[in-house]
């Protein structure tokens, strides 16, 4: 934005949005609409929106989610493997932190995509899709995609000021767009893009959002109930006559978000592969080759942090194989010649995961409460900002 352009009423404005702003409360949210712009562009366009590829996005994932904390992800090809320095200081609350504010920002983003492609707003598609260069990322189905922290992306977005686009749209009245008798009568349409507005709604969308997932986090406890349960008949019987009705726990209606299935895939997925990670790194201590085994296991059954094929349910045929998984004993021969022998207990290494992603699951509700609390401090700390270039400004007019 230009210098000023945010708070050009004078100071006492400026003091008095301050005022009003710090009154705010958690349930002040902004609504996740579009704004009228944005429906009056959509309404204008006809077209639909073509997919992208999603490999653009996909394939730093890993190398970003590391540099946010979490150390555990397998690298892309091509990709150095070491993670900042700092970021080894992150206390674990911190990490889950960083994951699950990113991960409930990047889904905000292709919800509101998602909304501008099923009303052909083209121009709003292409300007947010572009924005901070996420390309492709409408069409993936992952985590780890955004390339800028979640208050980072934010702030970038509230600060970008409006963008005039003018379009020639060609008008065919009383007749079709070959016909060779008409008259070419174009007329140009100006469409204004609000990123200022995009991040409002975005905000209101992650307040959604984050509602949707508190509730869909404490389903993970019954998924593992399932899990055991399913597993528990087929050892006994060798089927199960409930099995066309597992694992339908989450119940839509008409006021969930549009991607909210999408979204509960993703997050069971997400908190498995967190927990696999953590086990994996206990038993590294101790039982390297248990280690060596579930890291193996783990990347063969799909559980990368990307998945462009629209896969669902990874997560969960991951965890049925490892429970259905014979235990076994490896023999090594170590450095000093003699035979060791290790055993591979997938059974306990799949309960070991189940509590480990209980306990992920735990934690991100806790942190997904603070997401109202994070937009109010965010839009503080814009206004601000605003206040301090407009005295700078006033400060250089009177010299």
């Amino acid at each position: 934005m230009t210098r000023g352009s945010v708070v050009r009423g004078g100071q006492g404005f400026v003091l008095f949005a301050l005022t009003c702003l710090q009154m705010l409360k958690p349930s002040d949210t902004f609504a996740p609409t579009l704004s009228p712009a944005g429906l009056g562009a959509c309404v204008g366009s006809a077209c639909r929106l073509r997919p992208q590829p999603a490999a653009a996005v996909a394939l730093d994932a890993s190398r970003r989610l590391e540099l946010r904390g979490f150390k555990g992800f397998p690298q892309p090809q091509g990709r150095a493997g070491s993670v900042a320095g700092g970021m080894e200081m992150l206390s674990a609350k911190d990490q889950h932190r960083n994951l699950i504010k990113d991960f409930l920002n990047q889904r905000a983003v292709q919800t509101l995509l998602h909304n501008y492609d099923q009303v052909g707003d083209r121009i709003n598609y292409q300007f947010l899709e572009s924005f901070e260069e996420h390309e492709g990322l409408r069409n993936l189905h992952g985590y780890g995609a955004m390339k800028t922290s979640w208050d980072e992306y934010l702030t970038k977005l509230l600060r970008t000021p409006d963008i005039h686009i003018k379009q020639k749209v060609a008008s065919y009245r009383g007749g079709s767009s070959g016909n060779p008798y008409l008259k070419d009568m174009s007329v140009t349409v100006e469409h204004v893009i609000q990123p200022n507005e995009m991040a409002k709604t975005l905000m209101g969308l992650r307040a959604t959002l984050s509602k949707e997932w508190v509730a869909d986090l404490q389903l993970i406890s019954l998924e593992n109930a399932e899990l055991w349960r399913h597993h528990l008949a087929m050892v006994t019987n060798q089927t199960d006559p409930e099995s066309e009705s597992k694992h339908r726990l989450l119940q839509l209606s008409d006021q969930c978000s549009p991607l909210r299935m999408s979204n509960y895939d993703l997050l069971e997925k997400f908190c498995t592969h967190i927990a696999c990670e953590k086990v994996i790194a206990d038993l590294s201590q101790k039982e390297e080759r248990c280690a060596i085994w579930l890291r193996e296991k783990l990347i063969s059954a799909g559980m990368s942090q990307t998945n462009d094929n629209y896969k669902r349910g990874v997560a969960r045929e991951f965890l049925y194989q490892t429970l259905n998984e014979a235990p076994r004993v490896v023999a090594a021969i170590e450095e000093d010649g003699t035979e060791s022998l290790t055993l591979i207990d997938p059974l306990d290494m799949a309960e070991k995961i189940m509590d480990e992603r209980l306990k992920c699951a735990e934690e991100w509700v806790s942190l997904l409460e603070e997401v109202e609390e994070d937009h109010l401090e965010l839009k503080r700390s814009f206004l601000i900002k605003c206040l301090s270039m407009e005295r700078q400004e006033l400060e250089i007019d009177n010299e």
